[in-house]
């Protein structure tokens, strides 16, 4: 059996794990640090004439937010910006490849976590990629004397890897998807219209795709806020630049995310939603990277895509919250974040009428919890917050792609585990990658049972059909004819059982979010 394969990042030997092969840690660029830390990814090369690297590791995992002191621990390695690679045991030839990009809120996680088990789609003969990439500070924090959105850069930097060297685990170059859940799944939309990211895939899969999106100034801002809180904490940052902020290790930078979210409610009038993110280090409209809001710019054409949510998405959160709601703590969340909010956004941030925006966002809140019928205040807290975060930007997508003639496809995952909550957010990742042991598979999953299993693969084997074919095996969606496949212990076909919810937003669609009021700092 060979596990010794050549890249443009060098030779490595890798081991077989769960009847697949199996390498980990391979670099797609180079560390970055010292002059490297805030810019983009630099391509790794490998040195001439070099022995085989052992890639049976995974890599150090990237600093990050990390408020409960329990992620993963990290060494004094720089190699962040890695890949893993699982591939048939058996060698094959022109196989699939499907590119995992992981969640996280753009501030924490890691392509190691075990909730992500690529051997699954290996044994399907498929090629899986998993990606590590920059989060927080060191990828999101925008600078004015560096390249934004460094964490979405890094992606582009691996599938332009993948493409390079899919070949030397007997994958297809030219048949490469890339697929993530929630802040992988709006990574995935922003890569797709990226300049930078033309062309480096053929399909993708968005799950539970977030409406998490800042506009340039407000990114800016809460630089400005983070660099004044280091200042307070007695960091050595004076300004906020990147110059500045190289001053912090990286230790130091994961202290500041933490205090610095721990008193995030008094930007609530400058900031709106963005300070609900804990803390909102993600992808910003800088005019580069990102050179538009992704809600306004097409998707390109080629691309097939598959989108889809979970039914109860917003439930994880409420749960951990662990608060009593309230009626009028209802009804408030639906005036923050319901169908009326972008209206009261844009007359805040100088774009509209403010008297005329309240009026009409009191009329479309009021119509939204109408359209919702008899529901408790827990209820209706916990579906305002899944449609405007989850709902609407996944059915956006699907129509944002199917707009192009290239079909999209739509899925929702509806199961009520026993022991579990529902379908909250992440519901879909222990069936998917059959780890129902992971931390998230034993809280969603307490008592799987062999119809959950049963589940999983029949979501791997449609999202492998897709892969291959562009096709998961049911008819693609269209506003019109809003086509979904119900995941279920039964799985169903019919219209998006939230078609409703979702045209409730129609005059107020995802869109990135701008700054509000004063720039005046928050004391």
């Amino acid at each position: 059996m060979n596990l010794t394969v050549t890249t443009t990042s060098g030779t490595f030997e890798g081991t077989t794990s769960r009847d697949t092969r199996r390498w980990t840690g391979i670099p797609y660029a180079h560390p970055p640090v010292g002059a490297d830390r805030f810019q983009a990814p630099r391509p790794f090369e490998a040195a001439p004439n070099t022995a085989p690297l052992p890639a049976t590791r995974f890599s150090n995992p990237v600093p990050q937010f990390n408020p409960m002191g329990d992620g993963p621990k990290r060494t004094e390695d720089p190699n962040w910006l890695t890949v893993n690679v699982w591939a048939p045991l058996e060698p094959v030839e022109n196989a699939p490849v499907m590119v995992w990009i992981h969640g996280g809120a753009y501030v924490e996680g890691s392509a190691a976590n075990p909730l992500y088990i690529g051997a699954v789609f290996a044994q399907m003969s498929v090629v899986f990629v998993s990606v590590n990439y920059r989060l927080g500070i060191e990828g999101f924090m925008e600078f004015p004397d560096a390249p934004s959105n460094r964490g979405l850069l890094d992606q582009a930097q691996a599938l332009r890897w993948v493409r390079e060297n899919a070949q030397a685990f007997g994958g297809d170059p030219a048949n490469v998807t890339v697929f993530g859940e929630s802040a992988g799944a709006g990574s995935i939309h922003c890569l797709l219209v990226m300049p930078e990211a033309q062309g480096l895939c053929d399909r993708a899969i968005l799950q539970s795709p977030p409406a998490m999106v800042l506009e340039k100034e407000l990114a800016q801002d809460v630089t400005a806020e983070f660099a004044a809180h280091a200042a307070q904490m007695g960091l050595p940052v004076t300004e906020p630049t990147a110059q500045s902020f190289t001053n912090l290790t990286p230790e130091q930078g994961e202290e500041l995310m933490v205090a610095f979210s721990q008193g995030q409610g008094r930007y609530f009038p400058r900031w709106g939603k963005a300070a609900a993110f804990t803390p909102p280090l993600i992808p910003a409209v800088d005019g580069t990277v990102l050179p538009a809001d992704p809600w306004s710019l097409p998707l390109p054409d080629g691309v097939d895509v598959l989108v889809g949510h979970t039914r109860d998405e917003f439930r994880l959160f409420t749960n951990l919250m662990n608060a009593e709601v309230t009626q009028q703590r209802a009804y408030e969340r639906v005036g923050m974040v319901g169908p009326g909010s972008q209206l009261l956004e844009n007359a805040q941030s100088g774009t509209g009428d403010l008297e005329a925006a309240q009026s009409q966002a009191r009329e479309l809140s009021m119509k939204y919890v109408k359209a919702l019928g008899d529901v408790t205040p827990e209820q209706l807290f916990e579906w305002v917050q899944t449609d405007y975060m989850f709902t609407v930007p996944t059915l956006l997508v699907a129509d944002a792609a199917q707009k192009r003639g290239t079909p999209a496809y739509s899925y929702l995952l509806a199961v009520d585990p026993d022991g579990g909550m529902g379908s909250p957010h992440v519901a879909d990742l222990p069936p998917l990658f059959d780890s129902f042991r992971s931390f998230h598979g034993h809280m969603l999953y307490p008592n799987p049972t062999e119809a959950d299993h049963a589940l999983g693969q029949r979501m791997r084997e449609a999202w492998v059909q897709f892969a291959r074919t562009g096709n998961p095996g049911w008819e693609p969606w269209t506003r019109e004819h809003p086509t979904t496949r119900v995941f279920g212990y039964e799985d169903r076909t019919c219209p998006h059982p939230f078609m409703d919810r979702f045209t409730a937003f129609d005059h107020a669609p995802s869109r990135a979010l701008p700054l509000l009021g004063s720039n005046e700092r928050a004391s």
